[in-house]
């Protein structure tokens, strides 16, 4: 497993792309160092496509408390929630508190009320999740939020399968159609259209469509 970072200034966002990660990287057995109670409202949190994870810092945000932890990572990787709930987040977790430490303490010392990032899931180098994160504090409280909103519009989107996306970017890539104005690339609106969004650097996705041109085919001046 690795994995590669790079930071998007306009978006603000890191993006951190990660190949082939497994259960045994991320999740180990370690001691409760407290009781946990259920949020009242844990029902409905249940119900939203988005991961809320709640955590309590602690050394000043070096490290946290697993207080809450969402669903669809525990499903994905057959983790019992009894099994982290009330641990050292660096501890049970470890992957992900490397990943969010950093993003973490900003948020902790008030350096930032936000910290957001972009997480693409690679299998044998196909793409085949993407999460947005949003890391905030409140009420003395962290949460990481994951949406996992991108991963129903791959779904019910027109590309329905493995060989037709590739077909599709292999295809763009190879159209020639983008430009650069003010050192800055774009797609034609063509492309756009076949994607259905809209041509706009603020769009959250706009640098993941363009980065599955092949670098060979991309224009170098």
């Amino acid at each position: 497993m690795n994995i590669e970072k790079k930071y998007f200034p306009i978006e603000k966002v890191e993006e951190v792309k990660i190949y082939d990660l497994s259960k045994e990287v991320i999740f180990y057995n370690s001691p409760k160092v407290t009781d946990v109670e259920p949020l009242e409202f844990e029902s409905i949190l249940n119900q939203i496509s988005s991961d809320v994870n709640q955590f309590m810092p602690v050394d000043n945000g070096e490290d946290l408390i697993v207080t809450r932890f969402g669903k669809t990572l525990l499903q994905r990787l057959n983790i019992n929630p009894k099994d982290i709930l009330g641990r050292r987040f660096s501890e049970c977790l470890p992957f992900y508190h490397d990943l969010f430490k950093e993003h973490v303490k900003k948020v902790v010392n008030k350096k930032s009320k936000i910290e957001k990032l972009r997480l693409l899931y690679f299998e044998e180098n196909t793409l085949s999740l993407i999460v947005t994160t949003i890391i905030m504090e409140k009420n003395g409280y962290i949460y990481i939020i994951n949406n996992y909103e991108a991963e129903s519009i791959t779904k019910t989107s027109a590309i329905k399968n493995h060989s037709d996306k590739l077909y599709l970017i292999e295809y763009m890539s190879q159209t020639g159609s983008y430009y650069k104005i003010n050192n800055k690339y774009a797609w034609t609106n063509g492309i756009y259209n076949i994607l259905g969004r809209h041509q706009k650097s603020s769009d959250k996705y706009y640098n993941i469509i363009f980065d599955l041109a092949l670098k060979e085919d991309k224009e170098k001046n």
